[in-house]
C-alpha cells in the first residue's frame, strides 16, 4: 500500500519499483576472490567498486538513499558459510553519522545478521586522530593515510550492549561498506581479538581493484 502511495525508483535504472531492482543488482560487477586480512579467519565481498557499482555507494552513502542497502545486504548474506555468535560493523564518524542520519555499515550488518539469524551489537566505537574530536573517517584519504589513520576501542554505544562480555564473544563477523586497503578490517579485528572474540571474520559490499 504504501508503495502506491509512495512509489519508489531503483537507484541505478530510475524504473519504478524497488530502490534497487534485482536486473540491476545482477549486472554490477562482481568481487574477485581476495585473501582476508591478517587476523581474519574468512572474507567474502559481493561487488567490485567500479562502474555503477560506484553510483550504488554513492547513492547510499551520499544521496540518502538507505533503502537500496536491503537487497544488495540479504545477497551478501549468502556467501557467509557458518553463521558467527555475533555480527558487528566497523562503524563511521560520528560527524559523518550525524551528516548522514545512518551508519551505512550498521544498515548493512543488521540486513545480514537478520538473514543469518545471528545476533548484531554494536562492539565498536571509532578513535578520534589528532585534531578531530568526532572520529576518523576514511574518505578521500590517500592509501598511507587510510593504512594509518583507522583505530578502534572496544565497547559499542546504544542499545543492546550493556552487560555485554567481552570473553564471550565467540565467533565474529565484522561488516563494511567498501574494503579499500584493508586497514578498517584490520583495525577493527585487532580490536575483536585482544577483547576477547576467539575468531573474526570480514565481509563487505565491495572491494577496490
Amino acid at each position: 500500500m504504501l508503495d502506491l502511495l509512495f512509489p519508489t525508483t531503483c537507484v541505478l535504472c530510475g524504473h519504478n519499483g524497488p530502490p534497487l531492482c534485482i536486473e540491476c543488482l545482477s549486472g554490477l560487477p562482481p568481487a574477485p576472490d581476495l585473501a582476508p586480512p591478517p587476523g581474519f579467519d574468512a572474507f567474502g565481498a559481493l561487488l567490485s567498486y567500479e562502474g555503477e557499482t560506484r553510483r550504488l555507494i554513492a547513492a547510499i552513502k551520499f544521496q540518502g538513499h538507505s533503502d537500496a542497502i536491503e537487497l544488495p545486504a540479504r545477497v551478501l548474506a549468502e556467501l557467509v558459510e557458518a553463521p558467527p555468535d555475533v555480527v558487528t560493523w566497523a562503524p563511521t564518524s560520528r560527524q559523518r553519522q550525524r551528516q548522514r542520519g545512518y551508519d551505512q555499515a550498521e544498515l548493512i550488518a543488521r540486513t545480514v545478521s537478520q538473514s543469518l539469524g545471528c545476533q548484531c551489537l554494536p562492539t565498536l566505537q571509532r578513535n578520534a586522530t589528532s585534531g578531530d574530536s568526532t572520529g576518523d573517517h576514511q574518505t578521500g584519504r590517500s592509501r598511507r593515510e587510510r593504512l594509518a589513520g583507522a583505530s578502534f576501542a572496544f565497547g559499542g554505544s546504544g542499545v543492546g550492549t550493556r552487560g555485554v562480555d567481552p570473553h564471550r564473544l565467540g565467533s565474529v563477523l565484522v561488516v563494511d561498506d567498501i574494503r579499500t586497503t584493508g586497514a578498517t578490517l584490520s583495525a577493527a579485528g585487532d580490536t575483536l581479538l585482544e577483547a576477547g572474540a576467539t575468531s573474526v571474520s570480514g565481509l563487505t559490499l565491495a572491494v577496490t581493484l
